[in-house]
C-alpha cells in the first residue's frame, strides 16, 4: 500500500521494514539487504519532495488546512480552556502554522520540537491533551513535508500510523475524548491525507465506526452526556464537529444514521447547557470555553432551523432574526435525564432568564444558579450532618425520587442514604411563571436525636451576602442585586434568638439548623425577580393542624412568603401523609407550592400526593 507514487513499502513502523531486510544508507537513502537502493524507489529527498507536492496539491489536504486557519490552531482549539492559559503540549504543533513555510531558525525550531515529541510520545499516556497534540502533528503533515528532513517526516508518519492501533483498547466510557480523537479523528485525518487507496478506505471505515460508536454509547439517546463526562462535552462536540465538517466537504458522512441523529440532539443539549456568556454550565472558568467558531460550525452541521433560533436567544453576539413563527413552537428550555444524572431548569429560552443546573453523579451534587444573566453560584452543594455529635456520611449514590415539569415550574427531588439509617431528601424547584427558586434538605431518621445540619452553596467570584442586621433575610449581590434570600425555617427578626443561622464565610452561603427531633427541614427561598428586590418583604412559619391539633415541625411545616403584592405558600409533610390544614387550605399530599392571590384564594403551582 503506497503512501506516495514511487514508494513501494507498506504502511508499517520503521522497525518492521528493517526486519524485512531494508534499511537506510548514507544520507537516509533507502537500501535493501545488499546495501543497494531498492528498485523503483527514490532518495529520501525525492520522497520528501514528492510527498510535499502531493499533499500540498491535494484538495483533501486543503480542507484540513482550512480548519487549521486562525490563531492557536483554529479548529483544534475548539473546546479547550482559554487560549491565554494554554501551555506546553498544546502550543508545540501549532507553531508550524504560525511560522508558515519559511526556513531559518523557525524551521529548525519546528524540527527540534517534533524531534522532542517523537522521543517522548510513546512514554506519555493517552489523555485528551496528548491526543490533540498527536492530531495537530498529523494535520500538519503537508507543511512539514517541506520543512523537515525525510527521515524525521517518515518517523512522524510511522508514529501516527501506530497510534490508533495502540489506542484501540482505550475504554470509551473511561477515556471518551482521547478515544474519539485517536480512534476516530486521527484515522479520518490520515485517510484524508492519502486518498484513493485501500488503506485510506480501511482507515475511513474504522474512523466512522469509532465515531459512531462514541456518539451512540456516550449519549443517552437524546444527545445528553452522563454527568461524569460533562467536563469533556465541549471537546467531544468539537471533535465530532470537525469530523463532520471534513466529511461533508468530501461529500461523505463520518457517522452512521443513528449516530448522526445523536449528534444533532447533542447540539441542542449543548445550547441548553450554555451560560449567558457562552461557556458551559458547571465549568470552572466562566467565559473561558466560549468558542463562537465552534458554535457556528456545530449549528451548521446540525442544520436545524429551530437550533438556530434557540442560539439567537441564548448565545452571546447573535442577533434575534425575523424568524418568529418560521420554525414553529420552540422545545421546552429545560432538560432532565436520570441516566445522565443531569438536570437543567430554565425559565425560558433567554440569556436573562433564571437557570439552575444540577448533576448528581458519584455521590456529589453539583449546582449552579444564573440570575439576571450573571453567575450567582457554581460548584458542589454540600451537606454535613451530625447526630448526637457523631458525623453521618453518605452511604449511597443520590437517586432520583421525582421529576416534574410544566408551564409553571420545574421540580427535581433526590435522595441519599447516610450512616445509621438516616436519609436526606433534596428538593429543587424553579418557578418559570413567578421567577423564584426553592431549595430544601429534609433529614429523616429512625429515632429522635440531637440533629445538627449544615448545607452550603459555593458563591461565584465577586458575589457576596448582604444582610441589614435586623432581619435574617438578605441579598446576594455582585455590585448589583442578584437575588433576595429567605431562610424560611428561621425567625424573621434577629431579636428572636436562635442558634440556627444563614451566613456567608469562605465563599460559601451556609444554612445551619439544629433540633432535638427525628426529622428536620432546612429550606431556602430565592426571589429572582429584580422588579421585586426593593419592595417590602416578609415570611412567616405557619401553623399546621391535623384534627384540630397543632402538629410539631418534625411532622409537617408550612411557610408563607411575601414580596410586594406577590405571596406564596409552601407546605411539606415530613411524617406520614395525612389530611391537614394550613393557611385555611386542606392538604393531604406530601409537598405543595402555591400562589396566594388577593382575597386569600390559593392557586396551586405544583404538588406531590
Amino acid at each position: 500500500m503506497s503512501m506516495v507514487s514511487d514508494r513501494k513499502t507498506t504502511w508499517r513502523p520503521s522497525g518492521e521494514r528493517q526486519a524485512e531486510g531494508r534499511g537506510r544508507g548514507r544520507g537516509g537513502r533507502p537500501v535493501d539487504g545488499n546495501g543497494k537502493p531498492p528498485r523503483g524507489t527514490a532518495t529520501a529527498r525525492n520522497i520528501k519532495e514528492q510527498s510535499a507536492r502531493r499533499l500540498g496539491s491535494d484538495p483533501n489536504g486543503s480542507v484540513l488546512t482550512h480548519l487549521l486557519a486562525g490563531p492557536f490552531g483554529g479548529s483544534l482549539s475548539w473546546g479547550l480552556p482559554n487560549p491565554a492559559t494554554r501551555s506546553g503540549a498544546s502550543q508545540r504543533p501549532w507553531a508550524v502554522f504560525a511560522s508558515g513555510r519559511g526556513g531559518g531558525t523557525a524551521t529548525v525550531a519546528i524540527a527540534e520540537r517534533l524531534e522532542d515529541w517523537l522521543n517522548v510520545a510513546r512514554a506519555r499516556p493517552f489523555d485528551p491533551r496528548e491526543a490533540l497534540e498527536c492530531l495537530a502533528w498529523c494535520q500538519s503533515l503537508p507543511r512539514l513535508a517541506s520543512m523537515v528532513s525525510g527521515d524525521l517526516w517518515f518517523r512522524l508518519l510511522d508514529r501516527l500510523l501506530e497510534t490508533p492501533e495502540a489506542a484501540a483498547d482505550l475504554p470509551i466510557r473511561d477515556c471518551p475524548t482521547a478515544h474519539q480523537l485517536l480512534n476516530g479523528e486521527l484515522r479520518l485525518t490520515l485517510a484524508c491525507h492519502f486518498p484513493g487507496t485501500r488503506e485510506s478506505r480501511r482507515m475511513w471505515t474504522a474512523a466512522s465506526r469509532a465515531l459512531s460508536a462514541g456518539a451512540v454509547e456516550l449519549l443517552d439517546g437524546e444527545g445528553l452526556l452522563n454527568a461524569r463526562h460533562l467536563p469533556e462535552m465541549q471537546m467531544l462536540l468539537a471533535c465530532w464537529t470537525r469530523c463532520s465538517v471534513v466529511a461533508r466537504a468530501l461529500g461523505r458522512d463520518c457517522f452512521h444514521e443513528n449516530a448522526r441523529r445523536q449528534y444533532r440532539w447533542m447540539v441542542r443539549q449543548w445550547l441548553r447547557l450554555c451560560r449567558p456568556d457562552g461557556s458551559r454550565v458547571l465549568s470552572e472558568s466562566p467565559g473561558g470555553t466560549w468558542c463562537p467558531d465552534l458554535a457556528a460550525a456545530a449549528l451548521g452541521e446540525s442544520g436545524d432551523q429551530m437550533d438556530e433560533e434557540i442560539a439567537r436567544r441564548v448565545l452571546p453576539g447573535r442577533r434575534r432574526g425575523s424568524t418568529k413563527g418560521a420554525c414553529g413552537e420552540l422545545p421546552p428550555p429545560s432538560v432532565h435525564a436520570e441516566w445522565a444524572e443531569t438536570c437543567v431548569m430554565r425559565a425560558r429560552w433567554s440569556r436573562t432568564s433564571p437557570l439552575l443546573a444540577m448533576t448528581f453523579a458519584n455521590r456529589v451534587v453539583q449546582s449552579e444558579l444564573v440570575a439576571a444573566g450573571r453567575l450567582v453560584w457554581s460548584g458542589q452543594w454540600t451537606c454535613a450532618l451530625r447526630v448526637d455529635g457523631n458525623r453521618r456520611d453518605l452511604q449511597s449514590d443520590w437517586r432520583e425520587l421525582c421529576w416534574f415539569t410544566d408551564k409553571d415550574v420545574d421540580y427535581l427531588e433526590l435522595e441519599a442514604k447516610l450512616d445509621g439509617g438516616w436519609v436526606i431528601q433534596r428538593q429543587a424547584l424553579l418557578s418559570r411563571s413567578d421567577h423564584f427558586l426553592f431549595l430544601a434538605d429534609a433529614v429523616i431518621g429512625p429515632r429522635r436525636a440531637r440533629v445538627d445540619f449544615r448545607g452550603s452553596l459555593p458563591l461565584a467570584a465577586g458575589v457576596r451576602w448582604e444582610n441589614d442586621g435586623h432581619t435574617r433575610d438578605g441579598r446576594l449581590s455582585d455590585g448589583r442585586p442578584l437575588s433576595v434570600v429567605f431562610p424560611l425555617s428561621l425567625p424573621e427578626w434577629h431579636a428572636t434568638s436562635v442558634s440556627d443561622s444563614l451566613h456567608s464565610a469562605d465563599g460559601l452561603l451556609t444554612l445551619s439548623a439544629s433540633d432535638d427531633a427525628q426529622r428536620l427541614y432546612a429550606p431556602l427561598f430565592f426571589d429572582l425577580s429584580p422588579r421585586r428586590f426593593l419592595l417590602p418583604r416578609t415570611w412567616r412559619q405557619l401553623t399546621v393542624a391535623q384534627r384540630y391539633l397543632q402538629q410539631p415541625r418534625e411532622t409537617a411545616v408550612g411557610y408563607r412568603v411575601q414580596c410586594g403584592w406577590a405571596q406564596w405558600l409552601v407546605y411539606r409533610s415530613l411524617g406520614p401523609s395525612a389530611s391537614r390544614s394550613v393557611l385555611g387550605q386542606n392538604v393531604s399530599g406530601e409537598f405543595l407550592v402555591a400562589r396566594v392571590k388577593q382575597g386569600g384564594c390559593v392557586e396551586h403551582l405544583m404538588g406531590i400526593e
